[in-house]
């Protein structure tokens, strides 16, 4: 159950910073700054949804029969 809120609200947080690179890009340009630091946060948190669902696929592939 945590899993699947940790899952949501990661979700979230990269929706959000998607919306929020998309805004300043429409607004700055692509190569402003701020920009550049919304695609790494964006990047940050994408690499880290794709890391928790590694871990969760090794996780069920090695698992012991019960």
């Amino acid at each position: 159950m945590l899993k699947r809120v940790q899952i949501r609200v990661l979700k979230r947080r990269i929706a959000n910073a998607r919306r929020r690179m998309q805004s300043l890009w429409n607004v700055k340009g692509s190569t402003d700054a701020e920009v550049l630091r919304a695609s790494v946060e964006l990047d940050l948190l994408i690499n880290k949804y794709q890391r928790f669902y590694k871990k969760e696929e090794r996780t069920r592939r090695f698992k012991p029969p019960t």
